[in-house]
C-alpha cells in the first residue's frame, strides 16, 4: 500500500541536480523518505541550463532512484528556481478616488495586484510577488480591505528573472515525466528553513554561497526585503587552488585540499595578512595522498583572497538594499561555500555586526529521516521546498502485464529484444516468473499418445512400404 502525502521536490544547482522525497505528517514535520542526486557541473552553469540532454537524462535517473527507494511512481514535484538572472525590484501602483472617501473593497485590491503583475518588462517575467505594505491617506497595513481613504498606493516587491530560465527547465521535465506542481524560488525555500521567526521579524541577511552564484536575501518585520544572485561562488576558490604554482592539482585534488586546509582568515602561521589578519611566522607544508607536498601559505593565500572578494560582494548588496542599519537578527551564512574554515569572522569584521552559520534547520522545523546541511545529505533548500509542498507527488506501483505482440525474427540484443521462449519484450516489461516463452512451448509440444496408437501407426507404415 503506498504511503499518503508524498512530497518530491528537485533542485538544480551548479554542482548538482537533487531530488528527494519526503512524508509530510498532519503537524507539518517531514519524514525523508529518498534521496538522490547527480553531479551537474558539465550541463547547469550558474543556475541555468546549459544542456537540455543532460538535463534530461539526470532528471530520469534521480526519478528512477527516487521510485526504487519508495517503491512509488514519481508523477509530479516542486521545483526550486534560482539562477544569475533572478532579482528583486520594488514597483509601486496608486489609486487615486478625489476628494470623497472611497471604501476599499477586495475588487480594488485585486486590480491593485493584477496591474503589478503586468510590470515586467522585455525578456523577463515575474516569478513571485511580495506585497511590502498598502498606505492609505492616513496609515500603512498589510490589510486595507475595509478602509475609507481618498487614496492607496500598493508597493511590491516583484521576483524577476529571464524568462528562459524557468522555460527551460520545464522543458526537461516535461521530456523527463515529471510534472511540476509548482515552481518556486529557490532563496525563499532556503530562508524558509535556515532563519527563524525571530531573525525574519528583527531584521536578517541570508547569504547562500553555492559553487557557480552567492544569493543575497534580507528580511525585515518578517518579509522578504530584496534578493540578488551574484556571479561569485566557490568553485571560483577551488579553480584557483587548480593554479598552485609547482603542484598542478586536479579539480578533486583541489576541492580536497580547500575543505581540509582553505581558510578564509589566515593565521600566523599561513602568512598572509587579509583584512588586518595576522602575519606569517613559519612555512608549511601538507602531504597529499599522492605524495606531493602543497605550501599552506599558498593555500591561505588562495582561498583567502577569492573568499574575500566573495564576502566583499555580498556585503556590498546589503547595503545596497537599504537595509544596511536594520539587520538587528544579524547575518546568516550557508550554502557549500560556507564551510570554508574563518568564513562567518570575515564576514563579521565587513559587517560589524553577529554573523553566523546556519548549520541546523530553524527551530519549528522537524525533519527526520535524512541528514541536513551536513555537506552530505538534504541541503536546506530542498527542505524548504518541501516544506511548502501540499499536493502529493507519488502513485502507488501496481505490476505489468506483457504485452501481446507478434513473433518477429530479430536479434537478441541487451535492454530488448527477444525473451527466451521467443516472444517479444521490450526493456521495463514486468514478465512474471514461469511465464517465459510459456505460449510458444505450448504450441510447439508434440501430442502425447498411448502404446495401442502407437502400435496400430508403426503397421500401417509397414503395410505401406511393402506398397
Amino acid at each position: 500500500m503506498a504511503e499518503n502525502n508524498i512530497i518530491v521536490a528537485f533542485e538544480l544547482g551548479s554542482s548538482k541536480i537533487a531530488g528527494v522525497a519526503a512524508q509530510k505528517n498532519p503537524d507539518g514535520s517531514l519524514k525523508i523518505k529518498a534521496y538522490a542526486h547527480k553531479d551537474s557541473g558539465e550541463f547547469i552553469r550558474k543556475g541555468t541550463v546549459s544542456n537540455v540532454d543532460k538535463t534530461v537524462a539526470a532528471l530520469k535517473e534521480i526519478k528512477q532512484q527516487l521510485e526504487a527507494t519508495l517503491q512509488q511512481h514519481v508523477k509530479s514535484a516542486y521545483v526550486g528556481l534560482s539562477g544569475l538572472s533572478m532579482r528583486s525590484e520594488k514597483n509601486t501602483i496608486s489609486r487615486q478616488f478625489g476628494m470623497e472617501e472611497k471604501h476599499i473593497t477586495p475588487e480594488i485590491i485585486d486590480d491593485i495586484i493584477e496591474k503589478n503583475s503586468k510590470n515586467a518588462k522585455g525578456d523577463e517575467e515575474i516569478l513571485n510577488v511580495i506585497i511590502q505594505e498598502y498606505q492609505t491617506a492616513t496609515t500603512q497595513t498589510l490589510d486595507p480591505i475595509g478602509a475609507l481613504t481618498s487614496r492607496i498606493q500598493g508597493n511590491f516587491l516583484n521576483i524577476l528573472s529571464r524568462t528562459s530560465l524557468r522555460a527551460n527547465i520545464e522543458r526537461c521535465f516535461n521530456q523527463a515525466d515529471i510534472q511540476v506542481i509548482e515552481y518556486l524560488v529557490g532563496p525563499e525555500a532556503t530562508a524558509a528553513a535556515a532563519l527563524n521567526a525571530v531573525e525574519q521579524r528583527s531584521g536578517c541577511a541570508l547569504v547562500d554561497i553555492g559553487a557557480e552564484t552567492t544569493a543575497v536575501t534580507i528580511y525585515r518585520n518578517s518579509i522578504l526585503r530584496y534578493l540578488r544572485i551574484l556571479p561569485l561562488g566557490s568553485a571560483a576558490i577551488t579553480r584557483d587552488l587548480c593554479k598552485l604554482p609547482n603542484i598542478a592539482l586536479e579539480e578533486e585534488d583541489a576541492e580536497k585540499v580547500k575543505l581540509k586546509y582553505g581558510t578564509a582568515l589566515p593565521t600566523a602561521k599561513s602568512g598572509t595578512n587579509v583584512l588586518g589578519g595576522d602575519t606569517a611566522a613559519t612555512e608549511e607544508y601538507a602531504t597529499l595522498s599522492n605524495g606531493r607536498t602543497v605550501s599552506l601559505d599558498q593555500v591561505a593565500l588562495f582561498t583567502a583572497a577569492r573568499a574575500e572578494e566573495i564576502i566583499a560582494n555580498a556585503w556590498e548588496q546589503i547595503k545596497n538594499s537599504g537595509y544596511e542599519s536594520e539587520l538587528m537578527g544579524g547575518i546568516v551564512l550557508t550554502g557549500g561555500g560556507s564551510n570554508l574554515d574563518r568564513i562567518d569572522e570575515l564576514m563579521q569584521r565587513y559587517a560589524k555586526r553577529n554573523c553566523h552559520i546556519a548549520s541546523t534547520l530553524r527551530s519549528n522545523l522537524k525533519v527526520s529521516g535524512y541528514p541536513v546541511n551536513t555537506g552530505e545529505g538534504v541541503d536546506l533548500t530542498l527542505v524548504g521546498l518541501l516544506n511548502a509542498g501540499t499536493e502529493n507527488c507519488c502513485t502507488e506501483m501496481t505490476p505489468e502485464e506483457p504485452e501481446e505482440t507478434p513473433e518477429q525474427p530479430a536479434p537478441d540484443t541487451a535492454g530488448g529484444g527477444k525473451a527466451s521462449g521467443g516472444q517479444t519484450y521490450t526493456a521495463g516489461t514486468t514478465i512474471k516468473p514461469g511465464q517465459e516463452g510459456k505460449k510458444e512451448s505450448e504450441e510447439k509440444e508434440p501430442k502425447k499418445t498411448n502404446f495401442k496408437e502407437r502400435f496400430f501407426n508403426w503397421i500401417n507404415g509397414v503395410l505401406d512400404d511393402d506398397k
